[in-house]
């Protein structure tokens, strides 16, 4: 199965964003925009969400190896 994809879907004058999994499942729509610009911001809102999510996990891993290292020594 192949990674997860961003769409955006017009219909008119809605505009919306979503994930699809590589299935072809849809597993995340946004609300509706205005403006397709709107709804590809949404995407970039997303990204930058879990982009800092992985950052702060990444760091508390780090931080708690760290911790071990301390302990152990």
């Amino acid at each position: 199965m192949k990674g997860y994809k961003f769409q955006i879907v017009s219909r008119g004058a809605k505009h919306w964003s979503r994930i699809v999994a590589g299935n072809g499942e849809i597993v995340l729509s946004s609300e509706t925009y205005t403006t397709r610009f709107a709804a590809e911001k949404s995407v970039d809102a997303v990204i930058e969400a879990v982009a800092n999510i992985l950052s702060e996990s990444l760091q508390d891993k780090i931080e708690h190896m760290h911790e071990q290292q301390d302990n152990n020594q």
